[in-house]
Parts: structure tokens; sequence; C-alpha cells
């Protein structure tokens, strides 16, 4: 049986996160009995030496020329191996591999994590994806609590695979990517969105109404719910906001978002980065929000004039000054929700998350006729896309709000040309 067509393999070197590995390559039948069936190029890498690579190479060419069957599988490899040295080495963001190895350790190693990872198939991830929607959910120890996961964080495990798995086809390490296959069956992008349920928010005369009670029954957090609910800015965004980033009264510079990093047997902690995308983007402020920040920045002033540098947060920890953790600034928003509607007990608001208050302000602009591409770009959103599919319930509405200034602007035209004495022009000279 001909081993090779194209010489005798290579050996050669590459580097990922910063270390030197090597790659043999060679070629082989598709049909190891075959000898007409076509050639296929193979390789498999993360050799540390050159030699050891070699030597590899020599094993896998005198194992063709004796038509052994092959594999370019790592022997004993198994899934929960080949992910814990993949997460290591995946070039990402510090929030991005927490969530990979939260993904990891509570989503595929228990279940299929001893897997030989050349013995993985698509039907095998099937029921994994069953049952984790089934009883896949975990307390903050990591037992099992008997409830499901939602079809969007099973997709998210489904993604984690896919991205690994691909990295492990490249590298040799198995001959297909089972992810890849009908078979795997994840959740479908319809059945994410059916789960996620419409979004709830505040009507314009809701948000101001809450503001204004803010004003004088929240006054230590009542700016940064204006500045939310005016520009529909992320937590981490508005708890990475310097003075240096306003440009008052007109405007504010989104340059830095601060996510908390959370990784098992660590401390968690907190990390400024830049915004989603690497580009600071513009925002445009309404005059409550320059009214609101000049009088907040007033305040501060009367308290220490330390906490207005430049490079200081604008909304500060009330305590001491310090940079706000992302999380205290939704717990403090339902609390201040929750005290609202104890002071109205008549009348409650609906109790909106501090996320929701983001969308009330995206779902307000739509709603006054913003065309959706000027929201996706005031929100920071990576794509139009994303926009449009978070606020379709609000379209049905809008169609009928154009339909209606379109008739009245068409009225206005009737009624121009149907008055008294109105010149019509002919054309002609």
């Amino acid at each position: 049986m001909s081993r090779r067509k194209h010489g005798e393999g290579s050996v050669y070197s590459y580097v990922r996160s910063g270390v030197r590995r090597y790659r043999i390559q060679w070629y082989e039948r598709e049909g190891t009995h075959d000898p007409d069936s076509p050639l296929r190029r193979r390789s498999q890498g993360g050799f540390p030496t050159a030699k050891d690579a070699a030597a590899a190479l020599r094993q896998k060419l005198s194992s063709l020329d004796r038509g052994d069957p092959t594999s370019t599988a790592r022997g004993g490899l198994t899934v929960g191996g080949f992910m814990d040295e993949w997460v290591e080495g995946h070039r990402v963001g510090e929030s991005t591999k927490a969530g990979y190895l939260k993904i990891i350790r509570l989503h595929i190693k228990p279940y299929i994590g001893e897997v030989e990872l050349a013995k993985l198939t698509s039907t095998r991830l099937a029921a994994l994806y069953r049952q984790l929607e089934s009883s896949g959910r975990r307390n903050h120890k990591g037992e099992r609590t008997g409830e499901g996961l939602g079809p969007n964080t099973v997709h998210k495990v489904h993604q984690a695979l896919s991205v690994a798995l691909d990295s492990a086809l490249g590298d040799g390490v198995i001959r297909n990517n089972p992810t890849r296959l009908k078979g795997a069956k994840p959740p479908t992008t319809k059945q994410i969105k059916e789960a996620k349920g419409e979004i709830l928010v505040w009507t314009l005369g809701e948000l101001t109404q809450f503001l204004k009670w803010a004003d004088h029954e929240d006054r230590e957090m009542s700016p940064a719910w204006t500045f939310i609910g005016h520009t529909g800015v992320r937590r981490g965004e508005v708890v990475g906001l310097r003075w240096s980033d306003l440009d008052l009264p007109t405007s504010a510079s989104i340059r830095r978002t601060v996510a908390t990093i959370k990784k098992k047997g660590q401390p968690e902690y907190d990390l400024t980065k830049k915004v989603k995308g690497g580009r600071p983007r513009k925002v445009e402020l309404n005059t409550d929000v320059t009214s609101a920040l000049r009088d907040h920045r007033r305040r501060l002033a009367t308290v220490d004039m330390n906490r207005i540098r430049a490079d200081r947060p604008v909304f500060a920890n009330p305590s001491d000054g310090h940079q706000m953790r992302p999380n205290y600034v939704y717990r403090r928003w339902t609390r201040a929700v929750e005290r609202y509607n104890l002071d109205h007990r008549t009348d409650p608001l609906p109790p909106i998350t501090g996320h929701e208050l983001r969308h009330t302000h995206a779902s307000i602009l739509l709603i006054a006729g913003w065309h959706p591409k000027a929201v996706q770009e005031r929100l920071g959103h990576a794509s139009f896309q994303i926009t449009m599919d978070l606020y379709t319930h609000l379209m049905p509405s809008m169609q009928r709000d154009s339909m209606d200034a379109y008739q009245a602007m068409l009225d206005r035209q009737r009624e121009e040309e149907a008055r008294p004495g109105r010149l019509v022009e002919t054309g002609e000279d």
C-alpha cells in the first residue's frame, strides 16, 4: 500500500501561549486497505521537542507501512483532560476564561469528563444536552439541585465544546468535531428565544415617576439611576465611568467596563477593561442627566474635593468614595424598587431588574421613533441583529405609530392641496 505521496512527512514548530511546540504531518489513504482511496493529509501537534515529534513521525510512518489501522488521537486522552489543557492555552479575556472554567467544572467534566476524546460522539453530546436540560442545575457549592438548565446555558456548553474540539481537530487529536454533526442536537435559536420570554420594561411615565421619588428618597444612588435610565449603559460601564469621560452638558464617552472575575478556589476580584468591541462610544445626554450630574458633582465637592478629580469614578461607593462593584449597583437597584413599592402600596411599579432598566431606555427610544440602528450604537450592541432580537416585541406598536404618522402626513398634504386659492404649478414658463 502506498504510504505517502508527498515525501516522508514533516516536522515543524509553532508557538501557543508563548510556548514552542512541534507538530508532525503525513499523508495516508482514506481507506486503510484500499490502495486506490484518496490521500488525506493528517497532522498531530503538542510535542514538546523536535526529537519527540520526529520519533512519533517515524512510528506513524512505520505503522502505515505495516498497514496497521491508525488513529490521530492521543491514546487515553479524556474529554476532561483535553478541556483543561485547551482552556489554559486559549487566548481570551479573563472574564471569558472564567466563564469557560465554570462551564467545564460544572457542566462538562461531571458528565463526560472521563470519556475518551477519540470516542466522543454526537449522540453522546445530545444525551449530555438533554441531561443538562432536565437536571443540570447546580448551586454555588457545585451540588445538583435536581432542576434543569435553560436552553441558553446549555447552548453555551455546546459553544465551549465546539471551540475546544475545533482546536483538537486542528491539532490532529481527533478526526472530526462531533459538535458540528447533526446528531449533537443542541438547543435551537427558537428554543432559546422562547425560554427567555418577553423583556419586562417600564413606560416613560413609570420611569419618570420612579426617578422623581429617588431624587428625594434615594439620593445616594439617584444620579446613577437617572444616568442609566436615560442612557441605557450597562452596570459595568456605570461603575467604570470617570469624571474625565464627561463633556457636559452634551455627552459622555463610554470607554471602559468593570467585570467581576470568579474562579473556583480563588477570591473574586474586579477587572477594569475596555468596553465590548474595544472602541469607546459617545452617548449624548439630555437635560435631565446633565442637571443630575451637575448636582451630584456639587454634593460630592462639599464632602471631599478629591472625589471629583478627573480620574475618580463618577458614581462611587457612597461610604468611602471608592469604585463600586458591579453587583453592588444591582443590589442597590433592587432595594430601591422594593422601597418605592412599599411607599406606593396601592400603585406599585413592576419590579424590573437593573438590566431591565437598560432595556427600558431602549424601548422608550424605539417607541419614540428612533431607528433601531441608532439604538444599537447607543447601547453598544455588537450587532444590529442583537438589537432586533431583543426588541422584536415592540415592532408591532412601532409599525402602528409609524403608520399613524404617515397617515397624518398624507392628511396634511391633502388639506394643503384643498385650500382655496392655492397656486398650482404647471411646469410651463
